[in-house]
């Protein structure tokens, strides 16, 4: 079912490590990287941005491109709308999780144990991520304008085996985020012209169901298994 391809996101992103082989110091540039970066986003407040996912399915090998918008409010607010078909919204508030699947006339309500994790591709792509800390990173060759790191979780879980981000190099902003599973799907994720500190409300951040909407309670969901924004 298409839903069970998109909607795997929060911890569809924590990996497996692979091996020894794969750990090493971070590079000095690889360190100041990371330093503009949590410098940038620890005085970001905001932002919204159109966004285009491309999700690949390996073992089909079907490929899936979608857009929308990503909306972001600290400390942990989120809004992601899908304008493609099949239109999916989901809504991180600062009480629980809100999955809403317009053409199924179904919304889930998860727990907000589901966004704790750091290694997910929604933290990743709104700086939340501990890069200094949760990963092993290996600075990769970018291009003229963007910075490129590779990013290894060092605790083992199968849906986030590593992960390349990009990062703008004239203001230090994430433009570009692609996660790898330990199955070798891979779900890219890319920021188009965000708005950064525009001075957003939280009523972005509420959902009622509407009516005639079946509404399925998950809180007490295991994160595993739950599949969201993928």
């Amino acid at each position: 079912m298409m839903y069970s391809h998109k909607i795997r996101m929060l911890s569809c992103c924590a990996g497996l490590l692979c091996t020894m082989s794969l750990l090493w110091s971070v590079s000095a540039n690889a360190a100041e990287i990371i330093s503009r970066v949590h410098e940038k986003y620890t005085a970001v407040n905001d932002f919204t941005s159109p966004f285009k996912q491309t999700l690949f399915h390996k073992e089909s090998g079907v490929t899936e491109a979608r857009t929308g918008t990503l909306v972001f409010k600290k400390p942990s607010l989120i809004r992601w709308e899908t304008t493609s078909s099949p239109k999916e919204l989901i809504i991180v508030s600062d009480k629980e999780i809100w999955n809403y699947l317009p053409e199924e006339d179904v919304a889930y309500r998860y727990s907000l144990n589901l966004l704790q994790d750091s290694r997910n591709i929604i933290q990743v792509i709104t700086g939340q991520a501990r890069l200094d800390k949760d990963f092993d990173v290996k600075e990769e060759e970018g291009s003229e304008t963007l910075a490129k790191l590779r990013l290894y979780p060092k605790e083992a879980q199968p849906h986030f085996v590593e992960a390349e981000v990009w990062i703008r190099k004239s203001d230090a902003i994430i433009e570009k985020a692609m996660i790898v599973d330990f199955y070798g799907n891979r779900n890219e994720l890319v920021l188009e012209s965000p708005s950064v500190n525009v001075g957003l409300a939280s009523a972005p951040f509420r959902f009622e169901a509407p009516k005639g909407v079946d509404v399925e309670d998950r809180r007490n969901m295991n994160p595993q298994e739950a599949e969201l924004f993928r």
